[in-house]
């Protein structure tokens, strides 16, 4: 091992190398003895004789040069504040053995409060971009299982008044028409029926008058004008543009669940409007505002076919050849369910995408996944 002997500071845990060459034998000294009662002695300077030196020599090497590596419990500094081993001679290690401090004041692990910041920034910006796709995917999954439901109940309260009322076909009965006097010979009845099946909280035709026209002032649930939007948000939908296909919506029923839901015997058809949530937004036509017919097989079924090869700028060259005396013709004009168009009854015909589940602009989407 030779003369040369690593010295470590017990505060700044520094090895130095010092030469102990006046300790006789030292460098083959090794040994698990336990520290003498000399130490105090020769601390206070009442002894410095050499067999004790050797002593403690050997308690600070025990374990070092067998096993190469020295600990802190090897050096007696720690009860005398390394005063014993300035004042004496210094830790004494056999060549590379490592010096391990176990001591129990370790530096402990931890992020700086800038870290901490940095994270907190990361995370706040990955939400940001994400939360609005989230909520609004949330949304359109709550629309369609709302959609779902409004169908189904529909469906079992036309059922359960065909049955209720003895008929083989409830459209025939119901949209019977007289053409000399502009007269439903049947409508009354079949209000009468539908509403008490469809368990309504609120209706306009508590009394269910002849005409229900009639009774349209009495509404408990009259929508406002400008209350519900287009299919793409661009306009306001107006009574005027949907003409008697938009009594359903505008003039309606509150149902057990909230939704709201109104049936309308016009245009010698039998007109269903829904509301799948009521008064909650968005309140947009193909969105949770959906306009159904009754088939003449007794099925739900949608209001009419969209025609997207009618543009707004065909509607617009129609209506200077006069194609279409009445303002509503030129808004429903082709039933329109899309992005771009800005006629105000845009969404009149999304109902027949929306039973296909079929995306009207991408093909590979689902209906609701891919509303503006």
């Amino acid at each position: 091992m030779g003369n040369n002997f690593g010295r470590i500071d017990a505060k700044k845990h520094r090895s130095e190398v010092f030469n102990v060459e006046k300790i006789n034998n030292l460098s083959i000294l090794y040994g698990t003895a336990t520290f003498p009662p000399v130490f105090s002695q020769i601390m206070e300077g009442k002894s410095d004789t050499l067999p004790s030196l050797k002593h403690i020599a050997k308690t600070i090497l025990r374990g070092c040069k067998g096993q190469k590596i020295c600990h802190n419990s090897d050096i007696y500094h720690h009860n005398y504040n390394g005063e014993f081993m300035k004042k004496i001679f210094g830790f004494t290690r056999s060549e590379n053995a490592a010096h391990v401090d176990t001591s129990n004041k370790k530096r402990k692990a931890a992020f700086t409060l800038a870290e901490v910041l940095i994270t907190l920034g990361i995370i706040g910006v990955v939400a940001a971009l994400t939360m609005p796709s989230l909520i609004a995917k949330f949304q359109h999954k709550a629309l369609e299982s709302q959609f779902k439901k409004s169908v189904s109940v529909v469906s079992q309260v036309i059922l359960k008044t065909k049955t209720d009322m003895g008929l083989d076909n409830l459209y025939s009965y119901c949209t019977a028409y007289s053409s000399a006097d502009d007269h439903y010979y049947n409508d009354a009845e079949c209000y009468k029926y539908m509403y008490k099946n469809l368990l309504v909280i609120e209706s306009p035709y508590a009394a269910t008058p002849v005409n229900p026209q009639d009774a349209i002032s009495k509404s408990n649930i009259k929508r406002e004008e400008g209350s519900i939007r287009t299919y793409n948000g661009k306009q306001t939908v107006t009574s005027d543009a949907l003409a008697a296909s938009g009594y359903p919506i505008f003039s309606t029923n509150l149902m057990p669940d909230g939704s709201f839901v109104d049936i309308q015997i016009r245009e010698r058809n039998f007109i269903v409007g829904v509301d799948v949530n009521g008064e909650k937004g968005p309140n947009k036509l193909g969105h949770d505002v959906f306009l159904f017919t009754l088939s003449n097989k007794d099925f739900l079924t949608y209001f009419g076919k969209p025609d997207n090869s009618v543009t707004d700028e065909k509607v617009e060259e129609d209506i200077a050849n006069g194609s279409y005396p009445q303002g509503w013709q030129a808004e429903r004009a082709g039933n329109p369910c899309n992005l771009e168009s800005t006629r105000k009854a845009n969404g009149v015909g999304c109902t027949y995408y929306a039973l296909r589940n079929q995306c009207p602009y991408d093909s590979s989407k689902s209906y609701f996944e891919c509303l503006p």
